[in-house]
């Protein structure tokens, strides 16, 4: 649907997440904002980065996938640093990444290397001979447990971002703008999405003919209550994250919880970020991926499991078992994180599937950006923006090359 500044819109954003905060902030930025009396409500059906985007990695490379946005992407993240003092605020800096191979101190194999690279990331960039080839100033790692290293990207090509920090301060920043134009909601379990014919409401100068039924508003229930509430809709955009198939069953995104904790080293670490490969006779293969970063802290995940998903993100139940087999794999090779204290231990839910970004050609006024997997962080500025250029302007610009990503390709098949 085309707008125009003059034109009142009322605009629901579900889900206040890193997607929908973002989405938020380069809504309130858009050109036609300002001039218009546009107004925008975001619902949170538990807290504000309650789930993934507030516990995820952080990592941002202009490696990632799908070009289409992380090209788009990684260049808005280092703007948004610049101009609202990201190194302060969401502590952005950029960060060497690698691969790492090796085995636990104290393994029974007796320290006998293993085949150098085996397993390593398609995305190397570069290899190394074996425990030599590691950077000069990675040295929380134990170079004697190294049997191989591989860089994946060339210099500027990754950073990190605190992921709470980031979307908390993506909704901040936009609220700055709206002020009482934006509402935020949380606690909001939306229930459903409101539908009506498109030719009774259509308006006039449309573009959208072809179209059976229009998004009228949603239905959510708070979660400290049993009753529902209406909120009246022009547009509205779905990015729940793994819980946006509730609200569309059609869409194909589907979810794996994945444990983190967060450390206090012994001592500060050097910017690095490791996707490890760890052979114990003892323990088998772990593989939890390492993220150094500011402020003398440390973050590790662990691969995900199946545990189906809860209703909320408030209900993520953490394994003790997940997360103590996490402390020990990383602290096995590094003793500034053995000897550490871990101050955070937590699960979420990442979103498989995607991502799917567009409008819904059968409901006039819906966009879904949403399934962005483990690259949520990295890809909501490139999502965010062409989110937005396409609510206030019904189109997006021949620059944009999301056709594939679009919600028909994934809902046909």
């Amino acid at each position: 649907m085309s707008t125009s500044p003059a034109q009142e819109r009322r605009i629901v954003i579900v889900g206040g997440g890193i997607i929908g905060c973002t989405s938020a902030y380069y809504l309130t930025r858009h050109p036609f904002f300002p001039a218009s009396n546009h107004h925008i409500t975001l619902l949170e059906a538990s807290t504000i980065a309650g789930g993934a985007s507030g516990k995820a990695a952080g990592l941002v490379a202009n490696w990632a996938y799908p070009h289409e946005l992380t090209e788009v992407s990684f260049e808005e993240h280092k703007k948004l640093a610049v101009r609202h003092a990201g190194k302060e605020r969401w502590g952005w800096r950029e960060v060497t990444c690698g691969q790492w191979e090796g085995r636990p101190v104290n393994d029974s194999a007796g320290g006998k290397s293993r085949p150098g690279n085996a397993g390593l990331h398609s995305h190397s960039h570069s290899q190394s001979p074996g425990a030599t080839g590691l950077p000069d100033d990675l040295d929380w790692v134990d170079q004697a447990l190294t049997d191989a290293y591989a860089s994946m990207a060339g210099p500027g090509a990754t950073a990190q971002v605190h992921p709470y920090e980031f979307t908390t301060s993506m909704l901040a920043l936009a609220r700055e703008v709206a002020g009482e134009r934006l509402e935020i909601i949380e606690g909001a379990k939306v229930v459903s999405i409101e539908r009506a014919n498109a030719s009774a409401t259509k308006e006039r100068g449309s573009s959208d003919r072809g179209k059976s039924d229009r998004v009228v508003g949603v239905t959510y229930t708070p979660t400290t209550g049993s009753h529902t509430v209406h909120i009246p809709a022009d547009s509205i955009l779905l990015a729940a994250g793994p819980w946006s198939p509730t609200l569309m069953p059609s869409l194909p995104i589907t979810a794996t919880r994945s444990h983190s904790i967060v450390i206090e080293p012994t001592r500060p670490l050097s910017p690095h970020v490791l996707f490890t490969t760890i052979h114990s006779a003892d323990a088998g293969e772990g593989s939890p991926e390492i993220y150094a970063r500011p402020h003398n802290r440390a973050y590790a995940c662990s691969p995900g499991d199946d545990t189906p998903l809860p209703p909320l993100a408030s209900l993520v139940e953490v394994s003790p078992s997940s997360i103590l087999a996490l402390r020990q794999e990383v602290g096995s090779i590094s003793t500034p994180l053995r000897d550490g204290r871990v101050e955070t231990e937590q699960a979420c839910y990442l979103p498989l599937g995607g991502p799917i970004v567009g409008a819904v050609d059968e409901l006039q006024g819906l966009i879904v950006a949403a399934g962005h997997t483990c690259w949520g962080i990295c890809n909501a500025p490139g999502t965010a923006k062409a989110v937005a250029e396409l609510m206030m302007e019904g189109t997006l610009g021949k620059e944009w090359k999301l056709d594939k990503l679009r919600p028909s390709g994934f809902l046909n098949k």
